[in-house]
Order: C-alpha cells, then sequence, then structure tokens
C-alpha cells in the first residue's frame, strides 16, 4: 500500500495594508496613466515624424543615388520570387513582384506589400510561362528575374526560351540545354570534366582489389560505397576506416564480382555547401555561400569560415570563365 504523506508549513500571519499604502498605490498608478495620457500626443508626432522621414530617405535613394554614374536609363524590371527587389528598387529602377502560388487564393505574402514594387502579380503555378510573358507585355518588362523556390530550372529555361524569342525583355537564367544538364548527376559532373574543373570522384567496382587500389591512390579522401542500383543507405559503407585492418577486414565482407558491381562515391569532408552566383560574361557579379544545413546558421562567422567562402569563390570564378555559356 502506497502512504500518504503531508508536509506540514510553517504559517505566516498576513498583516492588511495601511490605508496610507492603499492610498500611495493608487495615487501612483493614477500618475502613470495620467503622464501617458498627457505624453500621446508626443509620442504620436514622434512616430508620424519617423515615419515621414523614412519615406522621404527611401525616396531620395532612389533617385538621387543612381544619379552619381551619369547616363543612367532606369530599367523595368520583373522579378518572380521578390526578395531581390529593395536591391533593384534601391539602385533606381522600377520594380514588378510576383510570386508564384500552387493554388490560386486571394492571399498575398509580406513582401507583395513592399513600398519598393510599382506593382504586384500572383502567377498560378499552372500558368506560368503564359501569365510571366503576359506580365512582361503589359508592364513593359525590360529584365526578368526569376528567383521563385515554386518553378523549376526547367520551367525557368523553358520561359526564358519563349520570352525572349518574343520579346526584347533579357532573362537572367539557363538555357534550356544547360539547365537539363545540370538537373542530373552524371551530365553535370561530364560538364565540369570536360572543362577541368572538380568534380567528386565516382567509380564504379567490380572487384575489392579496385576497392582498394582507389583508396591507396587517394589516402586523404573519403569514400562511400554502395550496391549499384540499391535506393537505400542501409547498404552503404563508409571507407577507409580508422585503421587499415580494419578497412581490409569490412571490404573483405563486400559481396562483389562482375555481375554485381557497387559504386564508390567520394564524399565531402566539409559538408554540401550552396553558392548562388550572378555570372556576367564570364565573371562572377555576385556570390552567396551558405550551407545546404540550414540548421547551422551559425556557419561563416570564423575565420576558417570566411577562408572556404573565399576558396568557393575563387572555384566558382573558375566555372564561370571555363563554363563558356554559363
Amino acid at each position: 500500500m502506497a502512504s500518504k504523506q503531508r508536509s506540514r508549513l510553517p504559517m505566516k500571519t498576513v498583516q492588511a495594508p495601511s490605508p496610507i499604502e492603499v492610498l500611495s498605490n493608487a495615487f501612483w498608478h493614477i500618475f502613470r496613466i495620467s503622464v501617458s495620457f498627457a505624453l500621446l500626443s508626443v509620442d504620436n508626432t514622434i512616430l508620424i515624424t519617423a515615419l515621414l522621414l523614412a519615406r522621404l530617405q527611401s525616396v531620395v535613394d532612389r533617385y538621387q543615388r543612381p544619379r552619381h554614374d551619369l547616363p543612367f536609363y532606369p530599367k523595368t524590371v520583373l522579378i518572380t520570387g521578390i526578395a531581390l527587389a529593395r536591391a533593384w528598387a534601391a539602385g533606381g529602377h522600377h520594380v514588378v513582384g510576383a510570386d508564384v502560388a500552387d493554388l490560386d487564393l486571394p492571399v498575398r505574402s509580406g513582401g507583395s506589400m513592399s513600398r519598393t514594387l510599382l506593382v504586384f502579380y500572383r502567377v498560378p503555378k499552372d500558368h506560368y510561362i503564359s501569365r510571366i510573358l503576359d506580365i512582361i507585355h503589359r508592364e513593359k518588362v525590360d529584365v526578368w528575374v526569376p528567383c521563385s523556390p515554386k518553378a523549376t530550372a526547367i520551367e525557368d529555361a523553358t520561359a526564358r526560351q519563349v520570352i525572349e524569342s518574343r520579346t526584347s525583355c533579357k532573362c537572367i537564367a539557363f538555357d534550356t540545354d544547360l539547365a537539363t544538364r545540370f538537373l542530373h548527376t552524371d551530365s553535370f559532373a561530364q560538364f565540369l570534366t570536360e572543362r577541368d574543373l572538380p568534380v567528386l570522384e565516382r567509380h564504379q567496382v567490380h572487384s575489392r582489389d579496385s576497392i582498394h587500389k582507389i583508396l591507396h591512390r587517394s589516402p586523404s579522401k573519403s569514400y562511400q560505397i554502395q550496391r549499384l542500383g540499391s535506393s537505400s543507405n542501409d547498404t552503404a559503407l563508409l571507407l577507409p576506416k580508422r585503421t587499415l585492418s580494419r578497412t581490409y577486414s569490412e571490404v573483405s565482407e563486400i559481396q562483389i564480382n562482375q555481375d554485381y558491381p557497387w559504386i564508390l562515391q567520394q564524399q565531402s569532408r566539409l559538408g554540401e555547401f550552396y553558392a548562388d552566383i550572378l555570372v556576367v560574361r564570364g565573371h562572377v557579379h555576385a556570390i552567396k555561400v551558405r550551407l545546404a544545413e540550414t540548421q547551422k546558421s551559425h556557419w561563416g562567422a570564423s575565420p576558417v569560415d570566411e577562408a572556404l567562402a573565399t576558396a568557393i569563390h575563387r572555384l566558382m570564378q573558375s566555372f564561370a570563365v571555363k563554363g563558356e555559356r554559363v
């Protein structure tokens, strides 16, 4: 049986507040309320003044900043996925914003309310190309910048082909050939190899001896080996192991022959990175390096991260130069 115990706490006598304390507290609350009402007009004046100054500053930045580099000819820019709208507007250009939506619902994003936009459109996903073309005709758009995650690279490339064949608008997007090559791992790796650019090794091995030869040739590299055609990572092994004997032991258990080949894929030791780049005539004009794992938001704060980002920048510059049509 479970026993129940009651804890005994010391009892304290609570004294009622005196009339003086009650009056003092009431007076203090009344005083604070009176001061708040007295300063209400001052607060509103400061708020309105700050909003007007911010609005005036944005107008001055929009119309005066570009005039430092005369002659300046403002363009009408259409941005799908409107995160870049503020940068274009700050440069003195006329920005048209559009968001791509899976469903045609009357719901607007927060970015669509930005004062940097002259006009905003919602583009349904199932009419993507036709609606973009219609907006370009209606607003006389000079440049189209597709940034929406809702549209694929192939859709943007197809839209570019249609738009540039029917209008004078320039599109900052890949053509269909490059978009197709970049979509598949094998064709992208071939693209890099043809231009003498670095690429992760990928070998189809048919014997344990061929595995050991690759490991011995590149002792500083890390690989993942998996049966060809396997869609699960449960059978994948990381090689080499910490000791040579452990590596030989793991490889000896692999059932491999000419009829059942395996894939030996090089792994990145530092993880996967994305590099968003803007390339103009073979030169990287803007770059943003970020980790593929978004939960590591602290990346980029250390000198090591800065050095890695610099190395990625140099690699992307080589990619832009050797990529020819990129």
